[in-house]
């Protein structure tokens, strides 16, 4: 079984595309998807699992006044304010969830495309230990986000240079 992580220099930085390149759909998680599902039953009237940047910076939220993306960045810091490891834990259950239902374990590999706190792969290597291999994707075209991307790519087991296919 492999964990492949990954980290980036932003949005843009080629994270999911990379995540699909490595392992079929059925094997790919996202933290974000966690939080998504969260604010989806909150706030049903909109499409939360929109990821096009348009969408999220142009859609207001009525209820709340803010854009999709400002929802999106301020209920996830809002849960990690209560506990760093918030949507970690959750992500944790989707990891353990596929493994246990996986037929082939000793092939299994699960992606994980938004690995965005130094909490997070440290939770995942004392979770699986070697089994986790940590890439961060580097691009000139990514657009920086206020998420641990130095300290994440110092960590990283490999960096790989990309180009955005957001």
């Amino acid at each position: 079984m492999k964990v492949i992580a990954i980290s980036g220099d932003g949005m843009g930085a080629g994270k999911t595309f990379l995540a699909n390149k490595l392992a079929p759909e059925e094997t790919r998680l996202s933290l974000a998807s966690y939080l998504r599902s969260d604010l989806a039953r909150q706030y049903p009237n909109y499409d939360w699992y929109n990821k096009t940047q348009v969408y999220k910076d142009n859609t207001l939220v009525h209820e709340t006044g803010k854009t999709v993306r400002e929802m999106l960045m301020t209920y996830g810091a809002s849960k990690r304010t209560i506990d760093s490891d918030y949507w970690v834990n959750y992500l944790l259950d989707g990891v353990f969830y596929i493994i246990n239902n996986a037929k082939d374990r000793a092939n299994l590999i699960i992606t994980i495309d938004d690995i965005r706190f130094v909490n997070e792969i440290e939770k995942l290597r004392s979770s699986f230990g070697t089994a986790v291999t940590h890439m961060h994707v580097i691009s000139s075209k990514a657009k920086s986000e206020p998420f641990d991307n130095a300290a994440l790519r110092d960590l990283a087991d490999y960096i790989i240079q990309g180009t955005a296919h957001a």
